[in-house]
């Protein structure tokens, strides 16, 4: 789980990281003035296309581990594009993808923390994961604000207040793919402990009398919704109040 949230923390700084020094990239590149909405508006898109068409559909073919590795590689690809800046359809192109590795990158970690976590446990660790990824958004800025002082060549290659936050972004994508093919360790728990356990009671019961399991397994979810209620909504509300 270190390793999951640590990568939700880059995931939220890889939005906002970029965003200060867009339009002035932008303007270096020659771009029209209108560029800059369709290059912020494609990251957008692109999360889109990445949460739902590839990871809904490749969440049920392949192992989480497989799928993280897939999303560090193409958000490399994308942020190198970013860097090269050959012209701003380049820097449009790169947000996009970007966007596509985002999205699938925190839906995968979504699915795998839920199907690794009991009912009692989920809201606490999805309601952590937001957190954790909206202190990245919120610091991604103050990174970029750094590397803004940045001003040198290395190996042919510009590193300035232009580059600068993309080439961070590099860095977060290629710690992003050491963590997961050095210390993730994928789980094969696919049941929280409740549903497992009344699964194999109604199986135990089945010579004695049925018992309708999904209507036990509902009353078992209601409750913990209950019990959980009062902390889930201060929690909600303390990171609106953040946001």
């Amino acid at each position: 789980f270190i390793v999951v949230y640590t990568m939700i923390f880059f995931n939220g700084c890889c939005f906002t990281a970029v965003v200060p020094s867009i339009p002035f990239y932008l303007q270096r590149l020659s771009a029209p003035p209108s560029f800059m909405g369709l290059v912020v508006s494609a990251y957008s898109v692109g999360q889109i296309i990445g949460s739902t068409c590839i990871a809904g559909w490749l969440n049920d073919k392949l192992d989480s581990k497989t799928l993280l590795t897939l999303t560090s590689t193409s958000g490399i690809v994308a942020t190198l594009f970013y860097v090269i800046g050959a012209n701003h359809w380049f820097v449009l192109l790169s947000r996009w993808l970007t966007g596509v590795s985002a999205g699938w990158e925190f839906t995968t970690e979504l699915s795998f923390i839920a199907s690794n976590t009991s009912a009692k446990e989920r809201t606490v660790f999805l309601s952590s994961v937001t957190a954790v990824n909206l202190v990245g958004f919120i610091l991604g800025p103050a990174l970029s604000t750094l590397l803004s002082m940045l001003n040198f060549e290395f190996m042919g290659l510009e590193i300035n207040e232009y580059t600068g936050p993309g080439w961070l972004l590099v860095v977060l994508f290629v710690a992003d793919f050491t963590m997961i093919r050095v210390f993730f360790k994928e789980s094969t728990s696919s049941l929280s402990d409740e549903r497992s356990k009344l699964l194999m009671n109604g199986e135990k019961e089945k010579h004695y009398g049925t018992i309708d399991t999904d209507k036990e397994i509902d009353r078992v979810e209601r409750q913990v919704v209950t019990e959980q209620r009062i902390p889930s909504l201060l929690v909600v509300g303390g990171l609106i109040f953040i946001q």
